[in-house]
């Protein structure tokens, strides 16, 4: 064999390498650059997660709170409008101002005295009962409406975070494809690198021994690697 086909062997080969390293070195940047897309991607999708934490534990106890609420009746009973602070006090209050009226009229104990203490004594506590009755319904009302205010709150936090999720799957999954198909080019570059480097050996051996017996050195005018002197080269070994 001629040094000047080793040596064009060599080179070739070494070309090939070169190529080859420089598809690998640009399919690990590939990679690296996804990885690092896919690290900032998950760090945005924390923070949106933890930003809205505040939101989605507050809508969390509202709902918990709502659903204790659902069979709750605030209708008070009688006795708890009786022994409300100032019902006593009241109900006294207005005897006394009708018994002192009637008195004054020297009517104390007659049946129009007892009729009027009998009919304030049930529209006082008919107001009353109303009065507190209102109160009881319209404080549940405030306190569900207050409620439903914020596990609407938590409920639409809730989304915003199932959306940024949704969006950094789509991105992860994209990102995940691209780096795939990078590192597939690669391998196939790589690949088709060396395909061609065997190639362009088996076509140099053809040229130089093509034809010719073992030891033979045959110099052709249309192939500069049978020529000993190419690149240097002697004679055959």
């Amino acid at each position: 064999m001629s040094w000047g086909f080793a040596a064009a062997a060599a080179a070739t080969v070494v070309s090939s390498a070169v190529q080859g390293s420089s598809a690998s070195k640009a399919g690990k940047k590939q990679q690296d650059a996804a990885n690092a897309a896919l690290a900032e991607q998950q760090r945005q999708y924390d923070l949106s997660r933890e930003d809205y934490r505040p939101y989605r534990e507050a809508g969390y106890d509202a709902l918990s709170r709502l659903s204790g609420l659902q069979d709750f009746d605030p209708t008070p009973t009688h006795e708890a409008v009786f022994n409300e602070p100032g019902y006593q006090f009241g109900l006294n209050q207005g005897r006394s101002v009708l018994e002192g009226s009637a008195a004054a009229r020297g009517g104390l104990y007659s049946g129009n005295a007892l009729k009027e203490l009998t009919q304030f004594g049930n529209d006082y506590a008919t107001t009353k009962y109303g009065d507190s009755f209102n109160r009881a319904h319209t404080s549940l009302n405030n306190r569900w409406g207050r409620l439903s205010g914020l596990a609407g709150i938590g409920q639409a936090a809730t989304g915003q975070a199932m959306q940024a999720g949704q969006n950094f799957a789509n991105q992860s999954g994209n990102i995940g494809m691209g780096a795939a198909n990078a590192s597939g080019a690669a391998g196939i570059g790589q690949a088709n690198i060396w395909g061609n480097t065997l190639n362009q050996l088996g076509s140099m051996a053809s040229r130089r021994w093509g034809g010719v017996n073992p030891g033979q050195n045959v110099f052709r005018s249309d192939d500069p690697y049978s020529n000993p002197g190419y690149l240097g080269g002697g004679e055959s070994e």
